[in-house]
């Protein structure tokens, strides 16, 4: 199932960058890019405020449409 998904966002990307797919040709990955997030030593105390509302109720389905996020309500 996650090959079928991350297929489906190669492709999609794929043709978002070149315009156009070539159907039934085989994905070879020869390259990875990992994209990391930094830290410091450096500690800023925050303060956040506690909600003066009830939980939330809401709910919303959401999927993922080429690195967009969808949300249906």
């Amino acid at each position: 199932m996650i090959e079928l998904l991350e297929s489906a966002v190669f492709i999609c990307r794929y043709k978002q960058q070149f315009g156009f797919v070539i159907p039934g040709r085989k994905i070879i990955v020869d390259d990875v890019r990992i994209r990391g997030i930094g830290q410091t030593d450096v500690h800023m105390e925050h303060t956040i405020p506690r909600a003066s509302d009830g939980p939330v109720t809401d709910m919303a389905s959401v999927h993922f449409d080429c690195s967009l996020i969808v949300i249906h309500q």
